[in-house]
């Protein structure tokens, strides 16, 4: 969570720079774009928390689980359509259109194999049972 809320910031700062002047407007389209997209990203990250506290009331359960994990699931997306966006962006201050095009689609291929990657790849053998916390082992383990 507290990297989402940095790179906000640093999105935030963006347009109050000098050189945000001169990038050309299809760029600061993208920012806008990103921008908004980070804004998602933060409250989608920090929706379970406010999620735990108010409806579980602070228990721990299979359904705040469930919600964490799809609240994760949805914000890897729009973080990496940001992302990649942000480095178009240097891409085009840093060679021009193609550049920007490069930068961005790496960027964006790169996250997605590494957040999602695992998960489409994954054999039958990987799928291992879900861990068991301490209060779903048997008595006889605990001793």
């Amino acid at each position: 969570m507290l990297g989402a809320q940095i790179l906000l910031g640093f999105q935030v700062q963006g347009p109050f720079q000098t050189a945000f002047a001169l990038l050309p407007s299809f760029a600061k389209a993208m920012y806008v774009i990103a921008l908004g997209l980070m804004v998602l990203v933060v409250g989608l990250v920090i929706a379970p928390s406010a999620y735990h506290r108010i409806v579980e009331r602070g228990a721990a359960g299979s359904r705040i689980d469930r919600v964490i994990t799809r609240a994760a699931e949805i914000t890897l997306a729009p973080f990496a359509v940001a992302m990649a966006l942000d480095l178009g962006i240097a891409g085009q201050v840093i060679g021009g259109a193609p550049a920007a095009f490069g930068a961005g689609l790496a960027g964006f291929v790169f996250a997605l194999t590494f957040w999602f990657g695992p998960v489409v790849f994954r054999t039958g053998q990987n799928e291992a049972q879900p861990c068991r916390t301490l209060r779903q082992r048997p008595r006889s383990s605990l001793r």
